[in-house]
């Protein structure tokens, strides 16, 4: 027998058994060889499969499928290695059972099979030389413009630049006020995107659909309707889409045209949020807060972080990624909102008075009898109820005052408080 074989199989799919068993038995050939390829042809191109290929390599076989998708080129999703069980299976459940490949070992591997044109740049300093030509304002940014003088509100201890000035640019700060309003719609339940990272951390994938009024302002093209980008280690895509969800055809020439920029940092602050737990808090902060000081301090940590940094950068078009085992922002909010709602929820603590005449002598002897000084007069009952509620953070920052009309009064500063035998609350300066 040869040491390597090639076989070409065609199938109606999904296939009867009795048609599939030529599959097996190749693969079963194959095993037995350190090389050999099978490709199984679809007569009928059912849920978009167009064929589906493996090959022997050394003592694994590494399966290969293509998927018709709504890009340029079609999806190819693969099983790098696989042993002649899950080989078996792989092949039973598509060409059989007639599934789509996901989820499992299955990866996209389009861009290997599909190369596309990258560029190596600075993205951080870039973005300092890039404007939108019908505005230099960074949209609903705070007012500020591209290459505005933010120094009054901050200056980062690495900051090398010639004046020793904050200057901020249109692309990372648009960038930063079009993400974390996504991050607002998630926490509101009416998002219009979200991003998920990898089981292994290692990649992101950025898919947003940018509100109505982003294109009603010029900030991106008429055509643009949604957003992808994906980011794994230094090498970052980003890809535009239209009303219909087709990719929008473009290249690197030019930056500006796509506004792809604007992608492209929503996905490495994305990153940035998955990396640094306290930058994270201070992102969500800030979707809480949104305030001119923290617009700046983010915008200026965010560049002085990664101004040095070279990225391998693409437009091309991104396939439908399998997000299946991968972790979203979304569903990682929903716990913590759930947990909220928990901590917020009031619970009444309901007791049960007893009357005295149930208790025999011996038992009321055990109940304590508490001295005047332990029982609360009943006009500080209500200032107890602030202290339960958080509400003493006023009576510490401003001190109570007392009138003999039993009011309290705020607009007293630095003062402490203490408790008399006369039921009287007194200032101590």
């Amino acid at each position: 027998m040869a040491a390597e074989e090639f076989v070409n199989i065609e199938l109606k799919r999904p296939s009867s058994e009795d048609d599939f068993a030529e599959v097996i038995e190749t693969l079963e050939k194959y095993d037995k060889l350190t090389a050999g390829k099978l490709v199984v042809n679809f007569k009928n191109k059912v849920k978009k499969v167009l064929f589906m290929q493996t090959a022997k390599v050394n003592d694994t076989f590494r399966i290969e499928v293509s998927v018709e998708d709504s890009g340029k080129h079609p999806r190819m999703l693969a099983i790098r290695e696989a042993t002649l069980e899950e080989a078996k299976e792989a092949f039973h459940s598509i060409c059989v059972d007639g599934k789509e490949p996901r989820g499992g070992k299955w990866e996209d591997v389009s861009a290997d099979v599909f190369p596309v044109h990258c560029i190596s740049i600075n993205l951080f300093k870039t973005a300092y030389r890039v404007v939108r030509k019908n505005s230099d304002e960074i949209y609903k940014g705070f007012g500020f413009k591209h290459l505005s003088d933010a120094t009054q509100y901050y200056v980062h201890p690495d900051n090398q630049s010639h004046s020793g000035t904050t200057t901020l640019c249109q692309p990372i700060g648009e960038a930063l006020i079009l993400f974390t309003s996504m991050l607002t719609g998630i926490m509101k339940g009416k998002g219009f995107g979200d991003y998920y990272c990898s089981e292994n951390g290692r990649k992101i994938y950025l898919d947003i659909y940018p509100p109505d009024d982003y294109r009603e302002h010029g900030v991106i093209p008429e055509n643009i309707r949604r957003y992808r980008a994906t980011i794994e280690e230094d090498h970052l895509i980003v890809a535009a889409y239209d009303e219909e969800q087709r990719w929008i055809d473009g290249n690197m020439e030019h930056l500006r045209p796509l506004n792809k920029l604007l992608p492209a940092f929503c996905v490495l602050l994305a990153r940035e949020m998955e990396m640094d737990s306290d930058f994270k808090a201070r992102m969500e902060q800030f979707v809480e807060n949104p305030v001119v000081d923290e617009f700046v301090n983010l915008h200026e940590d965010f560049y002085q972080m990664h101004k040095m940094d070279e990225y391998s950068f693409a437009y091309a078009d991104i396939p439908g990624m399998e997000t299946e085992n991968w972790k979203s922002y979304s569903e990682a909010y929903e716990v913590i909102r759930e947990n909220k709602e928990e901590l917020d929820a009031k619970k009444e603590v309901c007791m049960e008075k007893f009357d005295y005449r149930l208790f025999d002598e011996e038992q009321l002897s055990l109940i304590p009898v508490l001295p005047d000084e332990f029982i609360l007069p009943e006009k500080l009952k209500s200032l107890c109820n602030a202290v339960v509620a958080g509400d003493t953070r006023a009576v510490l920052f401003y001190g109570p005052w007392h009138r003999k009309d039993n009011l309290m009064q705020t607009g007293c500063t630095g003062d402490r408080t203490s408790y008399h035998g006369d039921n009287q609350l007194h200032r101590e300066s």
